[in-house]
């Protein structure tokens, strides 16, 4: 049989093959558009206020069983974006409940995988993540008037918190989470319960030594005070100034939890080298953030856009998750390196059998060095809090946000409002902060 066109070298016909294997694999692996890979145009869909298309994005995404509990959770936020709150509170309930079950997945399963990429690990969320889950369900009770079940998810979080270890818990969320569960018993008329929640929320602050926000001064000053607390009132007192006057009993009451802006996405960033003398193809992948352009100003005003009221940080999840990826970061790039190494001998040892599959390895296993870039994309960048007096009747809110991506306004129509009622509203208004 007479070969057309040039003839390979002897073994030619296996090495391009193998060449051709790893190419079709580059292809492959750096053409599926993951969950990771999406971040970007998902937030922009967010940011867009479009949330139906942000959906499309998220469903395109090629995702694992692994990436069920992430699913889960921008599912749920884009859901509260559109107004369904009970179906939100079904899917934010999915992810509280695989990341249960996962928990109790062996430890050499998740090792296998992270001995393969980061992104092949099962995603269970940081704490931050896993605390805001009950934040978001109580959120979307108390949209949906069930301050009741609020409460439950309150006290199923002062559980959670108390489950973690102490270096977890100083990356949940604790200082929003225990804010708002004193908010639900305040509503339910359970001051005391309250005072303790709010005593947790300025213990957590103070350990992380962030400013502690005039809602919740006020809170700690008016309910010792009402508690007849005499000592602690002193001491808040002496720290914070005295109370403020008690309220008109026959106004009414709006709390604003004003979301702001975005969590950044991460971004990946790897070091790629070629040894000239094995021919070794070697690349070592991390997460980052990119920079932050600065915080958000919220302006916050009722009725007359000139009557402007004011609003406190209460917690700043950007800072937050930057600091989380921080303190791990060490230990990503051990088991980086550790990778690397189990990556090497496995070269090695297909190169012995045959030099073809060897190259085919080495491109297999550093193509699938991927950092992972996963994480909760529809939170926002910062919760701010105001607690505002009103007479009885309705009212129009009008919150505007200046990010790092412009200015962002929204209006909210508030139904007539009885003596001594509250309202709570929890408005997002997008836009990246970080990037």
């Amino acid at each position: 049989m007479t070969a057309i066109g040039p003839t390979p070298p002897r073994g030619g016909w296996r090495r391009a093959a193998a060449l051709a294997g790893a190419a079709a694999l580059a292809v492959l692996v750096g053409g599926c558009a993951t969950l990771g890979d999406s971040n970007e145009r998902l937030q922009a869909q967010v940011s867009a206020a479009n949330p139906a298309a942000a959906q499309r994005v998220l469903d395109g995404a090629q995702r694992s069983r692994a990436d069920e509990v992430l699913y889960r959770l921008n599912q749920g936020m884009l859901l509260r974006f559109q107004g369904e709150f009970v179906d939100s509170n079904v899917a934010l309930e999915e992810a509280k409940q695989r990341i249960e079950s996962l928990r109790a997945l062996s430890l050499s399963e998740q090792a296998g995988a992270l001995a393969v990429s980061e992104g092949r690990r099962a995603y269970l969320g940081e704490p931050y993540e896993q605390s805001l889950i009950y934040l978001y369900k109580a959120l979307n009770y108390l949209a949906l008037d069930d301050a009741h079940s609020a409460r439950v998810e309150m006290l199923q979080a002062d559980l959670f918190l108390r489950s973690l270890k102490p270096e977890q818990r100083a990356r949940a969320a604790e200082p929003a989470l225990r804010y708002v569960a004193g908010l639900v018993f305040e509503h339910l008329a359970e001051p005391d319960q309250a005072m303790v929640a709010y005593r947790l929320a300025l213990a957590a602050l103070d350990r992380a030594k962030a400013e502690v926000p005039g809602p919740l001064r006020e809170s700690l000053l008016q309910l010792s005070h009402r508690l007849g607390l005499s000592e602690e009132y002193t001491t808040l007192e002496q720290r914070f100034g005295p109370r403020p006057a008690d309220r008109d009993p026959d106004a009414a009451e709006l709390v604003l939890l004003i979301q702001a802006g975005l969590v950044p996405p991460k971004r990946e960033q790897a070091v790629q080298a070629l040894d000239p003398h094995s021919g070794r193809f070697y690349r070592i992948a991390a997460p980052y953030y990119p920079p932050r352009s600065g915080n958000a100003t919220v302006r916050v005003s009722i009725d007359n856009p000139a009557s402007e009221v004011r609003s406190t940080l209460l917690q700043d999840l950007d800072a937050l998750s930057r600091r989380v990826l921080d303190d791990q970061m060490g230990a990503i790039m051990a088991r980086a390196v550790a990778r690397a190494v189990i990556k090497t001998q496995a070269v090695r040892q297909a190169a012995d059998r045959d030099p073809a599959l060897g190259l085919l390895t080495n491109v297999a296993t550093a193509m699938t060095e991927r950092a992972d870039t996963r994480s909760w994309l529809t939170l926002p960048a910062q919760l701010h809090v105001a607690r505002l007096h009103v007479p009885p009747g309705a009212h129009t809110v009008h919150v505007e946000v200046g990010t790092g991506a412009g200015r962002h306004r929204i209006t909210v129509e508030v139904p007539a409002l009885a003596a001594g009622e509250r309202a709570f509203l929890a408005p997002h208004l997008p836009g990246s902060i970080g990037s």
